[in-house]
């Protein structure tokens, strides 16, 4: 292939490829975007500024729900989310959560999990979390 042939081939390829991107592509679908990263337990505390034991607990209820996709929750779940917020657990957890249930924020899930009893978010603890933002 000549020199002269090279280059209308290129000229060719080069119209074609403007065609395509000028009538066919959706340029905003083109930019490339970087993935969210997950926010951590701790990151979720701070941007949510919780105040207290209570408070913190319930926000991690949330944070296994809706960050995890858990369908519920146990005291081992939440202990290890304390944990790795890097936030001290509660010397009874069970009294945190029980406010919650009495705040309406939480309820008893269907089933155990893990052997354990497990909550779920209520309704109103999605709906008091949205008052927060």
């Amino acid at each position: 292939m000549t020199t002269e042939e090279l280059k209308g081939e290129i000229d060719a390829l080069t119209r074609r490829v403007k065609h395509l991107e000028d009538t066919c592509l959706d340029k905003e679908r083109l930019q490339i975007t970087r993935p969210a990263k997950a926010i951590s337990p701790g990151e979720f505390l701070i941007e949510n500024k919780y105040s207290g034991e209570v408070h913190a607990t319930f926000l991690l209820g949330y944070y296994a729900e809706h960050k995890l996709n858990m369908e519920s929750f146990n005291i081992v779940d939440i202990e290890k989310l304390f944990r790795t917020a890097r936030v001290p657990v509660p010397s009874n957890l069970n009294d945190k959560i029980n406010k919650n249930i009495k705040k309406g924020f939480l309820t008893e899930a269907l089933e155990k999990k893990d052997g354990k009893k497990a909550w779920t978010l209520t309704m109103t603890g999605d709906e008091e979390f949205n008052k927060l933002k």
